[in-house]
């Protein structure tokens, strides 16, 4: 594979760095904020990657494991949206049912400082499902010191974090472009 620039070169280096076997590049998100989300399906498309809809019957069943802060306010169509009050078995429900999907190869998880309920714990928890799954999992977190046990949670599983939206997308990426030599 060949980068532009720094930006996927790096982003390239750390997602193939965790992740060898290439994906079809069907992604699901799940992210506390719309808008972060809406960024990544637009970046996602410039890319030629697929942000599958998920089906009244699959937003259902993820709503049927959501807390009762959130069951009637997310937005389940994908990205899924949890809103800010969202906590951790919040995301670690949606990135499960996300995890067993055939037709989503690849999860992005976009998490941000003002997510309140969320705790450091959070990185490891879905690296571990992904890894029980055998999904990739790309994570944005912004660089904000509070964050760093988070982050850590995700890189010392074999996680890659992304501090902008448009590097987690180009990991996603790496792995679409990824073939076996």
């Amino acid at each position: 594979m060949e980068a532009k620039n720094e930006l996927e070169l790096v982003s390239f280096c750390e997602s193939l760095s965790c992740y060898q076997k290439p994906i079809r590049g069907s992604v699901g998100i799940v992210t506390g904020s719309g808008g972060h989300g809406a960024m990544a399906v637009d970046v996602c498309s410039s890319h030629g990657l697929l942000v599958h809809d998920l089906s009244e019957q699959e937003q259902e069943q993820i709503r049927q494991k959501l807390s009762v802060s959130v069951k009637n306010i997310a937005s389940l169509r994908n990205p899924i949206d949890l809103t800010g009050s969202a906590v951790d078995d919040d995301f670690v429900s949606v990135t499960t049912y996300l995890s067993r999907m055939p037709e989503i190869d690849c999860i992005i998880a976009l998490l941000l400082p003002y997510l309140l309920g969320i705790t450091s714990d959070l990185g490891a928890r879905l690296s571990n499902i992904c890894q029980r799954e055998g999904k990739p999992l790309i994570a944005y977190v912004p660089h904000v010191e509070k964050y760093r046990m988070l982050i850590e949670g995700f890189e010392l599983n074999g996680v890659p974090v992304s501090h902008s939206i448009e590097a987690a997308v180009l990991m996603v990426e790496a792995l679409r472009r990824c073939r076996p030599c």
